[in-house]
């Protein structure tokens, strides 16, 4: 870590602009102006030319090493504590309390207009060690190429503090075992006591804003949900299905089951009212569909809000009006917003609101 290695060499970065700080929201802060950070502060290091090395091919990108100025400031008081006392050879042990983000940038990035941006949540054991419990290597080995051949290119974000969806890698681990006792990733995760996703992308959207700014970009996601999408969900999925190392991971540690997450605001947000909720309809029919054929179970969680335009509604009336075959052993769906008070706050309304519930799953799912 150069900070604390030898403040004359922080200096020169600094003179050479090759190490900065920028505030949350993506503005450079003026090295006279740093005993006044705010508290999200990003200290960034680079550029670093870094040829990546995927499969024959090489991809030549600019890295950009990235931390919370707030660690990086404790850690470099320690460090100047430990020199003091002829200590440097207990520097190694500094590394592990900050988690470094990483930005890979691909093409001219002063000439953008419509980039390419992944964000990618860091995977140990899928990233580097190849693991078949999941797809992140793949996704992110894919995203890198998919962004090289842009005609525009753009950039991938690595968010080094997201191992195991935030819980990091020693709660994953457990996590692990627990999956291989039949619990699945969210029950693991709430055995534990944990959040079933705990990651925090405030830092990503701060380097958004510096590395772009407050423009409109592609985003390059894992998680379709508008109208357009939703008429490719069928396809996207049975092309998933078909993929010999994901069909293994549903087998062995998903119960042989995969779960959509059907977003009815996101894609009202693209074609209204009537066309969201028609395209989610069918596109339940179709995913369903490609379940059966694929011999998956296809579980749909709902993502509701409190308005008819979110999803939400009479709780019966919508489940008994989801497609026919949808709902067969489980149901899964959200209350949120002003639905909370509304529906469970005393013990009565709580009740024969999960009456209502109970009672329109297993007409739904006996029909």
């Amino acid at each position: 870590m150069f900070t604390y290695i030898d403040p004359k060499v922080r200096q020169r970065l600094l003179n050479q602009g090759k190490l900065i700080t920028i505030n949350p929201d993506g503005h450079l802060i003026n090295f006279e102006s740093q005993g006044q950070l705010e508290l999200n502060s990003i200290s960034i290091l680079g550029p670093i030319p870094l040829p990546l090395i995927l499969g024959d091919e090489e991809y030549k990108v600019d890295w950009y090493a990235c931390v919370r100025h707030t660690e990086l400031k404790e850690v470099q008081k320690l460090a100047d504590e430990l020199r003091q006392g002829q200590q440097q050879n207990s520097f190694a042990s500094l590394a592990s309390s900050m988690a470094v983000n990483s930005v890979l940038v691909m093409g001219d990035k002063s000439s953008w207009t419509n980039p390419l941006i992944r964000v990618h949540s860091s995977c140990l054991t899928g990233d580097v060690l190849g693991s078949g419990r999941c797809d992140c290597g793949p996704q992110l080995d894919k995203s890198i190429k998919e962004i090289f051949s842009d005609q525009e290119g753009g950039m991938v974000i690595y968010m080094a503090g997201h191992e195991g969806r935030g819980i990091g890698l020693w709660a994953k681990a457990a996590t692990y075992l627990l999956q291989d006792e039949g619990e699945n990733t969210y029950q693991a995760n709430r055995s534990l006591g944990l959040d079933e996703d705990s990651r925090d992308f405030s830092e990503a959207a701060t380097l958004i804003k510096y590395f772009y700014g407050n423009k409109s970009f592609r985003l390059l996601t894992n998680n379709p949900k508008k109208i357009n999408d939703l008429n490719k969900s069928a396809e996207i999925i049975e092309r998933l299905l078909k993929t010999t190392r994901y069909k293994n991971f549903l087998n062995n540690y998903m119960n042989n089951s995969q779960e959509v997450m059907l977003g009815y605001s996101d894609s009202n947000k693209d074609g209204g009212i009537i066309a969201s909720q028609w395209n989610v309809y069918k596109a339940q029919i179709s995913m369903f569909e490609v379940g059966v054929n694929s011999n998956v179970n296809i579980n749909f969680f709902h993502g509701r809000g409190g308005t008819i335009s979110r999803g939400g509604g009479p709780t019966y009336d919508s489940i008994m009006s989801q497609p026919q075959g949808t709902i067969s052993s489980q149901i899964r769906y959200t209350e949120q917003g002003e639905v909370i008070s509304d529906k469970y706050s005393t013990p009565y309304l709580a009740y024969e609101n999960v009456k209502l519930e109970v009672a329109s799953f297993i007409n739904k799912s006996s029909s």
